[in-house]
């Protein structure tokens, strides 16, 4: 992992980046490597998409069921460079940059 960082210029000393590899063992290399690089998937983690991209500053589209809590970060601004993350109980089920 470590020669991978450096082969990737990611900088060690970076507070995201140290999150980040403090949680490997439970997350594995694949997820770190791709939160590392702010790589999204869906799947992941409301606290991976925070690790990656930081807390959002808008969160929206909030709704709640007996069964479901669904809502949605949006980073940037909207109708410009945003980029939308839909979680579904807190996991990503969608993104679009």
């Amino acid at each position: 992992m470590c020669q991978w960082m450096i082969d990737n210029q990611i900088n060690p000393y970076k507070p995201s980046t140290i999150n980040i590899m403090n949680q490997y063992r439970e997350w594995g290399a694949d997820n770190c490597q791709r939160l590392l690089q702010q790589r999204v998937e869906a799947g992941m983690s409301d606290e991976m998409v925070r690790a990656a991209y930081g807390n959002p500053p808008v969160i929206d589209e909030r709704e709640s069921t007996a069964r479901d809590e669904r809502y949605r970060y949006v980073y940037g601004r909207p109708r410009r460079d945003a980029t939308y993350v839909w979680f579904k109980n807190g996991v990503v089920t969608k993104i679009k940059q």
